[in-house]
């Protein structure tokens, strides 16, 4: 069944793409960790020329190389054809754990690297597979020490019992075990919150880009009806045309500024008798305030060689007390609108009939 986000968008699948794609990288490290133990027979055979394993022959050293030559071969060979397969990473782990009661059973002291297995299994983000692998590790590690225990029961001074010696062993692997399985279930559970949370941030940001890009192709459709468009940042005090491909921000100061770069090159081309309406209407220092609480203001003036243009602020963002800090400033022609208009009227004018009181 599919699990959906706080969005009510699925999230899962992304999710399980993720552990497939993540479980094969962890099976060719696991397959890794098996050719790299294949050179721990070399390793322990070096300490019995120099005397370090009394009890450990030569003929082990040789059978855990050739041993793990073997397995990390077939681990190869499995993972090849099933690089993101759950029984690929187990057969690594019960490998390296049946490799550890080989050298327990040959008198190769093991004690920290039983915990190897279950440490390893983490990495597959997986509560049950952890548990399992924790289980398995614990029943080989009881086989272990019950094939040992003859053996280290009677090196002791005081006669030591085998069962004895296998019970005080057992007692302190358990103990281990259940702190090994409680700290890693937290640690599997964090690892698994963690990377869920990602992948929800991930569809939320997937979903705010889709929106985003479909606002722009609007904007981008709405630029075109405009001969200019510029957007008023008073954030960090600039401007920006959305027509200009390179979208180059410009900054201006309001302590010295009135006006953008874009209206000091319009007003070049307003009639002479509306260029002080217009540096009224288009005074950056004011606009914000004329445009508090309302969504658009609006002129329109003479350019002396295109005719009537109408000049708009549009209040994209604002504060909480309405006034904007994100303005878009258009302007379009409407020279055609105008004239429409002035022939609507004169045609009313004409056709009004005259009244005459007697």
């Amino acid at each position: 069944m599919e699990k959906k986000d706080m969005f009510g968008t699925d999230i899962i699948q992304d999710y399980e793409d993720f552990i497939l794609n993540s479980r094969i990288k962890v099976n060719k490290w696991l397959n890794f960790v098996l050719w790299a133990f294949a050179i721990t027979g070399p390793a322990i055979a070096l300490g019995v020329k120099k005397g370090y394993f009394l009890d450990v022959t030569y003929t082990t050293c040789i059978g855990i190389s050739v041993v793990m030559l073997l397995t990390a071969t077939v681990h190869r060979i499995l993972l090849n054809r099933f690089p993101n397969s759950i029984a690929t990473s187990f057969f690594a782990l019960i490998a390296v754990d049946a490799l550890l009661v080989y050298m327990s059973a040959s008198y190769v002291s093991i004690m920290l690297t039983w915990f190897l297995v279950p440490l390893l299994s983490i990495m597959l983000c997986d509560r049950y597979i952890y548990l399992s692998t924790v289980l398995i590790n614990y029943l080989f590690m009881l086989l272990a020490t019950w094939l040992t225990a003859p053996h280290y029961a009677a090196q002791h001074a005081d006669n030591t019992r085998a069962a004895v010696y296998f019970f005080n062993r057992m007692g302190g692997f358990t103990i281990e075990t259940i702190v090994m399985m409680l700290s890693g279930q937290i640690v599997n559970r964090l690892a698994i919150d963690y990377y869920k949370n990602i992948f929800e941030l991930h569809k939320i940001i997937k979903n705010n880009d889709a929106a985003i890009r479909k606002e722009l192709e609007i904007l981008d459709s709405m630029v075109e009806a405009y001969d200019n468009v510029n957007l008023l940042n008073f954030y960090d005090n600039t401007e920006m045309s959305l027509r200009d491909t390179h979208q180059k921000k410009l900054s201006f100061d309001l302590k010295t500024q009135s006006h953008t770069q874009m209206n000091q090159r319009i007003k070049m081309q307003v009639m002479p008798d509306q260029i002080d309406d217009f540096l009224k209407f288009t005074d950056i220092q004011t606009v914000r305030s004329r445009l508090t609480n309302k969504k658009i203001i609006s002129a329109d003036f003479i350019d002396v060689l295109n005719g009537w243009f109408r000049a708009q602020y549009i209040s994209v963002d604002g504060s909480i007390d309405g006034i904007p800090n994100l303005i878009i400033y258009t302007t379009r022609n409407v020279d055609e609108e105008k004239r429409r208009e002035e022939h609507l009227i004169r045609l009313v004018t004409v056709h009004t009939p005259t009244i005459l009181y007697c």
